[in-house]
């Protein structure tokens, strides 16, 4: 069917109805009809070469059903061309046979009558560019008007140059990408969901964001357990919360990615366990609801940079990573608010240049380490914990501390129970406790600082030293060390105490010696009982 130099103009319905047929549609006008053109799903034509003018519906009606085959759309000639999506547009797999594929063209215009989904089983592809972008819409611009662009199975789409909004009947997104396909999000803009702007979810495809903005969506971006999302490049503004993680046991190595700017809002507990990991990237915040905790029996990294800290906070801390609650100055963080970052059995945890508060609640500290795993802490800070900073608690793994502050902690900046640390370069300052340990648990005290702890630099609970201990004197004016219980040097066992340490003891306690006390001291600095 070949159409040229011709006008269908001022009729009821289509100017042009195509059904289940093909036609080459050249220099013609579309005017004052209903529809321009109604067309089924694998019809198209070269809209670009007609003029389309004050048709009441819309340009262009396209009817639901199954792409089954490679379709492009485009804009036509004339002011306000759109399609008008009136049933659910299925793009189907791809097949030995077939390859469906939909391509919207710079400037397309898809707008979807109420309810309706783009379900994407194929292949999408929609390119605008930064001054014609490819717009998605509802025929009305309300939240929740249309659903989504669903993306499913092994399908796949490249959406670059996007405005998607008012969808998220339903699905509750924007876009929902789920399945084996990829998904590539950029220069994008995500807004006015009635749910979320983009959610993923069992999606173990690729997926690639960078450049997007997510505004006045319920949630900015979701991603549900085992999802990751690595971008910070992206921005956000006026959703209710940025970037929602849902949580849950994870089966896949997981990396966190965020603009500093904005936060990761840990919705519920997240575990990692043996055999996977969760990377938290430089400069992006996590932030914790009441009593929430990130468990850790695999592996955590979390590795900042000077110029780009991690932070784990108190949801209600707008310090860092904006006002994650959106209550202005409604409310303000405090200890005790989450749970902790826990290393428990074989777990590890690598923490460099981060910044942990704000924790305590249960398990008494801002990190929890016990199990046989190792803990790695470095140029970090610790502090305001509801109880302790760093609690570790019959740990037979190595813990490496160095250059880090453990600072405003309720109890102790550093507890040990039963465990041995390496503590180099630390500073302890503005806590009840530096450290608090119990009789065989010790670290070289004179390789950090202690200032400004308001009970004693390092307390010591009773019982009885098993093992050779050394206690010395760290730095910082009027350290000392404060027995809060009876202690004794058992048998085989010797304690050995280095000039200028001071030992005060709390009231009827008492040191008793049944293997080797080694005190000596020196003239100016003497051991003080």
């Amino acid at each position: 069917h070949a159409i040229t130099n011709s006008s269908f103009k001022n009729n009821s319905s289509a100017g042009l109805a195509l059904s289940n047929s093909a036609a080459t549609v050249e220099s013609c006008t579309f005017e004052n009809n209903a529809w321009g053109l109604w067309q089924t799903v694998n019809e198209f034509i070269d809209y670009g070469a007609n003029t389309f003018a004050n048709n009441s519906s819309a340009a262009v009606g396209v009817s639901g059903g199954h792409i089954t085959s490679k379709v492009e759309w485009e804009p036509g000639i004339g002011d306000n061309f759109f399609f008008y999506l009136s049933g659910d547009i299925v793009v189907d797999p791809n097949s030995d046979a077939a390859k469906p594929e939909l391509s919207l063209a710079p400037g397309t215009v898809a707008k979807f009558a109420q309810y309706k989904t783009m379900y994407v089983n194929g292949s999408l592809n929609a390119v605008g560019t930064s001054n014609s972008n490819v717009i998605f819409t509802g025929t009305t611009q309300s939240k929740g008007w249309w659903n989504s662009i669903y993306i499913s199975g092994a399908g796949s789409a490249n959406l670059a140059y996007c405005n998607i909004g008012y969808g998220g009947y339903s699905t509750s997104a924007n876009i929902y990408k789920t399945g084996t396909g990829n998904l590539t999000l950029t220069n994008s803009k995500s807004h006015h969901s009635s749910g979320d702007g983009v959610r993923l979810e069992a999606s173990t495809g690729t997926h690639s964001f960078a450049n997007n903005h997510y505004s006045n969506n319920n949630y900015g971006v979701r991603i549900m357990n085992n999802m990751s999302y690595d971008d910070n490049t992206s921005t956000f503004a006026n959703n209710n919360v940025d970037l929602y993680a849902d949580g849950g046991t994870i089966g896949r190595d997981v990396v966190w990615n965020l603009n500093k700017d904005y936060s990761v809002y840990l919705a519920r507990d997240i575990t990692i366990p043996a055999g996977y990991s969760l990377t938290v990237k430089p400069g992006t915040v996590v932030k914790f609801p009441q009593y929430r905790y990130i468990g850790i029996k695999g592996v955590l990294y979390a590795q900042g940079t000077s110029d780009q800290p991690i932070f784990f906070t108190d949801v209600r801390d707008d310090s860092v990573g904006g006002d994650t609650n959106k209550d202005g100055e409604g409310s303000v963080p405090g200890a005790g608010w989450w749970w902790c970052l826990y290393v428990s059995d074989a777990g590890t945890a690598t923490l460099d240049y981060c910044t942990v508060r704000y924790g305590g609640y249960s398990t008494g500290a801002d990190i929890y380490k016990t199990g046989t795993g190792n803990l790695t802490i470095g140029n970090s800070t610790i502090s305001n914990s509801s109880v302790d900073g760093l609690k570790i608690n019959g740990s037979s793994g190595n813990h490496a501390i160095t250059n880090s502050s453990f600072k405003n902690n309720s109890s102790a900046g550093l507890a040990l129970i039963n465990s041995l640390a390496d503590v180099q370069n630390s500073l302890f300052s503005d806590n009840a406790y530096g450290v608090w340990q119990t009789p065989n648990s010790f670290i070289d005290y004179s390789l950090n600082v202690f200032s400004n702890n308001t009970v004693a630099s390092v307390g010591v609970g009773g019982g009885t030293i098993s093992s050779d201990i050394i206690w010395n004197r760290g730095q910082g004016d009027s350290f000392f060390f404060n027995l809060q219980g009876d202690i004794t040097v058992g048998d085989g066992a010797t304690l050995q105490i280095l000039p200028g340490t001071v030992l005060k003891f709390n009231q009827y306690c008492y040191l008793q010696v049944e293997g080797t006390l080694d005190a000596k001291g020196f003239p100016g600095s003497p051991v003080v009982f």
